[in-house]
C-alpha cells in the first residue's frame, strides 16, 4: 500500500481535494512547504509513489502506467471518487496517464517539468549523466537525491539501487504520448512552463497547452526543474487562480 497523509482543509468543510504527485526519487516531502499554502481552502493528499520515500516497491517494472494504477487503488481505498492533480516531473507524467486512462477521476490536473513523450528531452545525455551519478554513488547528483532526499524519509536506504534500476529502465523508454492522445484529453489542465528547465525547452511546455484543448499555461520565465519547490508562491499562486476560474 502506498504512504499517504490526509490534511483536510483548516475549517474542515471543504469538498475539493488536492493530490500532489512528487518527481523521480523524490517523496511527498517535497511539498511540505505548500500545505500552509493550500490548506486553508482545499483538503490536500500527500503521496508517495512506488518504491519512493515510504511506499514500498512493486514487484516487476516501475512503469507510468503501474504507478498510476497504484495511485487509482488508493484513491478507490480512500473512497475519493476525483481529485485535483498536480503533478511535477514523474508525478505530471502520471497525471498525465490519469487523464488518458481514468479521466473520470480527474477535476483537473497542473503539469510541471512534464514531459509527454521522449522525442521532448532537450538531450538525453542528461539522463545518462543523472544516472551515471546514481549507479556510480558519487557526484553532485547521488549526494542531493540519496543523501538530501531519499535517505531522510526512506526506512530502508539500501533499496535504493533497485530504485536506480528500475527509474532508469522508465526514463529511458517513457512517456510516449501521442498527439492525437493529448488532444483527446477534455479535463481542464494548467501547463507550469519554467523558462530554464534543465530537461525539457519552454517550447514542450507551449506545444502541451497547445495540444490539449482545455489547457492553460502559466509561464515562470526564471524557474528550473524545480519550479514547483523554488517558486512555490508564485507556482501555487497560479494554480489557485486556475482552480477558481474552473470552479
Amino acid at each position: 500500500m502506498l504512504y499517504f497523509e490526509r490534511h483536510d482543509c483548516a475549517d474542515g468543510e471543504s469538498s475539493e481535494t488536492i493530490a500532489l504527485l512528487h518527481g523521480g526519487f523524490s517523496s511527498a516531502e517535497q511539498w511540505r512547504s505548500w500545505l500552509p499554502l493550500l490548506n486553508d481552502e482545499y483538503n490536500v493528499l500527500l503521496i508517495d509513489s512506488p518504491g519512493h520515500g515510504r511506499s514500498r516497491m512493486i514487484d516487476g517494472p516501475l512503469s507510468y502506467a503501474r504507478m498510476t494504477a497504484e495511485i487509482v487503488r488508493l484513491l478507490d481505498q480512500l473512497d475519493l471518487r476525483r481529485a485535483h492533480f498536480v503533478g511535477h516531473s514523474d508525478g505530471g507524467v502520471i497525471a498525465l496517464h490519469l487523464l488518458n486512462d481514468f479521466e473520470e477521476r480527474v477535476e483537473t490536473a497542473t503539469l510541471i517539468g512534464t514531459p509527454f513523450h521522449l522525442r521532448n528531452y532537450r538531450d538525453m545525455s542528461a539522463l545518462d549523466a543523472v544516472f551515471s551519478d546514481l549507479e556510480n554513488r558519487s557526484g553532485e547528483i547521488y549526494e542531493v537525491l540519496f543523501d538530501s532526499v531519499y535517505k531522510p524519509v526512506e526506512p530502508d536506504p539500501n533499496a535504493f539501487p533497485d530504485l536506480v534500476t528500475k527509474l532508469k529502465r522508465t526514463w529511458l523508454s517513457e512517456p510516449f504520448f501521442s498527439d492525437r492522445q493529448l488532444a483527446s484529453m477534455t479535463r481542464p489542465v494548467l501547463v507550469v512552463s519554467a523558462g530554464q528547465d534543465e530537461f525539457l525547452p519552454a517550447a514542450v511546455f507551449e506545444e502541451t497547452a497547445a495540444l490539449i484543448s482545455r489547457a492553460r499555461l502559466l509561464s515562470i520565465p526564471d524557474g528550473d526543474h524545480n519550479v514547483p519547490m523554488t517558486h512555490a508562491d508564485a507556482v501555487v499562486s497560479g494554480l489557485r487562480r486556475f482552480l477558481e476560474s474552473t470552479a
